[in-house]
């Protein structure tokens, strides 16, 4: 095992940097030095906010799931990438309704017409609201009316 001391870290991430974040995979303007927390050593160079997500998600999985599985973090996030990628449902959950009415509503009029419009509204239906409300309202019954 090496040290590697503070005066020499910046030269250090300018040596180690790849062409993009691990990651991310984004550009690395804005890079640090990762390191375990566990250990203490330097795993590679990242992402300022690839670094800060790795910490959250390291953190988290310490204090929710670390416990309840015998999994190691680097399995359950193997499962759950699987998971998002392939659990699929038909049925949209009453959450997730209210969600999608909220990010309707913030929408432009212009924006708002036309997803009413991809949702197959009638015309009439459309220009009988008079508002953002009212439009959000059309929406969510449009969205219904989809789930029968």
């Amino acid at each position: 095992m090496k040290y590697l001391p503070s005066s020499k870290l910046k030269q250090w991430r300018q040596d180690n940097k790849p062409k993009v974040c691990p990651i991310f995979k984004c550009s690395l303007n804005d890079s640090v030095v990762d390191h375990c927390h566990d250990t203490g050593l330097i795993r590679g160079v990242l992402h300022r906010q690839s670094n800060a997500w790795a910490g959250k998600i390291e953190n988290s999985w310490k204090r929710f799931g670390q416990n309840n599985s015998d999994l190691t973090l680097s399995e359950a996030l193997r499962a759950l990438a699987t998971y998002l990628e392939e659990a699929r449902t038909d049925i949209l959950h009453p959450v997730g309704l209210r969600q999608k009415c909220n990010r309707f509503d913030r929408l432009s009029k212009a924006e708002q017409i036309d997803t009413l419009i991809q949702l197959k509204c009638e015309q009439d239906e459309i220009n009988y609201c008079k508002n953002s409300k009212d439009r959000t309202v059309c929406f969510r019954t449009a969205l219904l009316k989809q789930c029968t």
